[in-house]
């Protein structure tokens, strides 16, 4: 892969997180590939994973913090829909298979991330209410 020079810092990743969908991705941007030069027809869309994009700032500081922040919040997340699924093994275990695919593939229009745990969200407060009317019915 060929690169284009460009100087990692706090800008590079704020530009990053305000990509919009496309059919080449805010990294695609940064590296100069003859291949997909040559022939326009070729489509390639690149998916850096949350270490590659949260280090666009340049900072280990901040990609430790973030990274730790990250972990945190969503291993009380796991940990939460497991108590709410009372104690569905592969329910819990699905969420976190999806939200470490949506990590893994986190440098393509990241700010929509949040349409995935909104998705998870809603489907939890709809088992909980299930859950609590099944329970209030059968008593």
């Amino acid at each position: 892969m060929h690169l284009v020079s460009f100087e990692k810092n706090n800008a590079l990743l704020l530009n990053a997180l305000k990509e919009k969908p496309s059919d080449a991705s805010f990294f695609d941007s940064l590296k100069n590939n003859p291949r997909l030069n040559s022939n326009p027809s070729l489509t390639n869309i690149s998916l850096p994973g949350i270490i590659a994009f949260l280090y666009y700032s340049g900072s280990l500081s901040i990609l430790f913090f973030s990274l730790f922040v990250t972990i945190i919040f969503f291993s009380i997340f796991e940990k939460i829909v497991y108590k709410i699924t009372k104690g569905n093994y592969i329910l819990s275990s699905l969420f976190s298979q999806i939200i470490a695919y949506r990590l893994w593939h986190f440098g393509y229009v990241p700010a929509d991330s949040y349409k995935l745990i909104v998705g998870i969200l809603l489907f939890l407060l709809i088992t909980f209410l299930i859950n609590k009317i099944l329970y209030y019915f059968n008593g």
